[in-house]
């Protein structure tokens, strides 16, 4: 390869920014033209055409060009270093042949030092013409995402607690790859990648002085009630959101408690009646009736020694609306009661179960015909008898603290079990199906909560991960943060399917909301490239003769000496640095 010296058109300068255009036929794929283009330290932009010799110098900035790209219209786009970003046609000249800047929206951050990198994202439609246009910036302050149409701005920053946040706040350089992949590379350190192209699940943001959100990033419990809107559980108390306009009201609690003050904030459950009223459980503060936000609109039951048909007890674990409209309440410690409208008292159910039965209750659920079944802390899964007042035991599925209940179309009960996966209890016949890492995908074997989405599958939120199982075949598909989750760990039953199908599951890193008819796309994995062979202990190198006569990724069949014992080693790796861990 001949290698011809060019020299720059302009004197005293050096090149700090390169970039390569072309433009191929749509046919053939054939090149039909090729330009390069330099920047340098000066601020001088300059061009090489495909066959040309001389390098021809075709606009100026006042500061050094650090970085170019080009959009499918055939501009130019370039960052300096003091003097922001501009858009250049190539088809347009003055009079002295260079280029003019075309005038741009997006506001007073393109004209400043803070931009540092570009990538454009732009997306085409069924017949190909340009849908819409996003251009992506690396900055001192985060990355930043500009709408092409609008000119409005989105950020986004690091995040020590959000494990899907960029690396660092400080980014120099950002590169978008022919998979639509963004990289983005920090002064501190590190890369971080972005899918463009993937359908993420969808994240409740924190509340912040630009925008609503979530009160607290830790999820507890979650409910829709039968307006529509979602009641969110938090470490912080109680948060309210309307699909419709997406906007949160945060601690409701506050200014409708009398006793506020008295008030310790967590909430573990979340369910609606048939009157239009919410019930909240909490961890140490007893039940809340929600009729109104208003003052007064709230009433609280608490425990009482003295008081006849007060609240067992004040740790709340679940709550339930049965087939009959009667709201249940499980308890930390106090076994289970019922809530009598005419009274406004509670009855208390099982006490003579014994066994530990009907003290600790994680979770309470009522099926379709109407049997109460509770999940206790250690003793397994048991049926309630209203009439004889008695918890009978599913031997079945054995002991163990059982974590969330819930029923498919089948009638079948899906149990989620510490430390054995999930379980399908048929109640008509007893049989048992369980699901664990041995013999299933199954993220993990600690399920903390069950939803049935409505099309035949049940989802399931594990301590690794979350699964969607088909309720008939057993197949599964597994999710974790690389595809938007909140984080790999989800809470006691803090999940809820909306009226319109979508799912809500809540954990300690934020709450998602899931669309089952619009999943991630599943990851593909590269073909694994062959990098290396060891015999022995020893690597083996390509020769005449040899166990390689040429190198391994050109090699189709290699021939190894016969042994017994023989030891060899095949060194390979996937070239996608876009699902490395696949």
């Amino acid at each position: 390869m001949k290698v011809t010296p060019v020299d720059l058109p302009v004197e005293n300068s050096a090149i700090t920014a390169a970039y390569a255009m072309n433009r191929r036929d749509k046919k053939n794929g054939g090149i039909l033209w090729q330009r390069l283009w330099f920047g340098t330290d000066r601020g001088d932009l300059i061009c090489l055409d495909w066959g040309a010799e001389t390098l021809k110098a075709r606009w100026s900035a006042n500061s050094a060009i650090v970085s170019m790209t080009s959009d499918s219209l055939g501009r130019l786009w370039v960052v300096t270093k003091d003097d922001g970003v501009f858009c250049l046609n190539q088809a347009g000249e003055n009079e002295n042949g260079q280029m003019e800047p075309v005038a741009l929206k997006g506001g007073e951050i393109l004209k400043t030092s803070e931009v540092k990198g570009i990538a454009i994202d732009e997306r085409l439609d069924e017949d190909g013409a340009l849908e819409s246009t996003h251009y992506w910036f690396a900055t001192n302050h985060g990355l930043r995402r500009m709408d092409g149409e609008t000119g409005r701005w989105t950020s986004y920053r690091h995040d020590p607690l959000d494990p899907g946040s960029p690396l660092a706040s400080q980014i120099p350089v950002i590169f978008k790859d022919r998979r639509d992949v963004l990289w983005i590379g920090f002064s501190s350190g590190g890369v971080s990648r972005f899918s463009l192209r993937k359908n993420w699940f969808a994240r409740f943001p924190l509340a912040s002085n630009h925008e609503t959100g979530l009160s607290h990033r830790a999820i507890f419990a979650v409910d829709e009630d039968s307006r529509g809107n979602v009641w969110i559980g938090t470490a912080d108390g109680l948060d309210l959101w309307n699909p419709e306009t997406g906007h949160f009201q945060n601690h409701v609690l506050d200014q409708a408690l009398a006793d506020r003050e008295l008030f310790r904030k967590q909430v573990s459950s979340i369910v609606h009646d048939g009157h239009g009223r919410v019930w909240v459980g909490t961890r140490q503060d007893g039940l809340l009736r929600i009729e109104s936000l208003k003052r007064g609109g709230i009433r609280r039951f608490v425990s009482s020694r003295t008081e006849a048909g007060a609240l067992p007890g004040n740790a709340i674990k679940d709550l339930c609306i049965d087939a009959d409209g009667v709201l249940w309440i499980a308890t930390d410690g106090e076994g289970i009661c019922r809530f009598d409208e005419g009274s406004e008292s509670f009855r208390r159910f099982g006490e003579t179960s014994g066994e530990g039965l009907d003290r600790v209750v994680n979770t309470i659920f009522s099926d379709r015909e109407g049997r109460i079944w509770i999940g206790t802390g250690g003793h397994g899964m048991g049926r309630l008898d209203v009439d004889h007042d008695r918890i009978e035991s599913v031997e079945p599925l054995g002991t163990g603290e059982v974590n969330a209940i819930a029923e498919d179309a089948s009638g079948h009960l899906w149990v989620g079990i510490t430390g054995r996966g999930i379980s399908r209890f048929d109640p008509a016949s007893g049989s048992v199906i369980t699901l664990s890492q041995r013999n299933s995908q199954i993220p993990g074997d600690d399920v903390m909560a069950i939803v049935n989405a409505g099309d035949n599958s049940i989802w399931a939120g594990t301590r690794d991960g979350l699964a969607r199982i088909d309720a008939e075949n057993f197949q599964q598909r597994i999710f974790d943060e690389h595809d938007g989750l909140q984080s790999d760990w989800f809470h006691p039953r803090a999940a809820a399917v909306g009226s319109d199908g979508t799912l809500l599951f809540g954990g300690p890193n934020g709450l998602n909301l899931i669309d089952p008819g619009r999943l991630p796309e599943p990851r593909l994995v590269e073909r694994p490239v062959l990098l290396g062979l060891t015999l022995e202990g020893r690597e083996v190198k390509p020769a005449a003769g040899g166990v390689l006569e040429k190198p391994l990724n050109v090699t189709d069949v290699i021939k190894l000496p016969q042994g017994r014992n023989l030891q060899f080693t095949l060194r390979f790796a996937t070239l996608d640095y876009a699902t490395p861990n696949r």
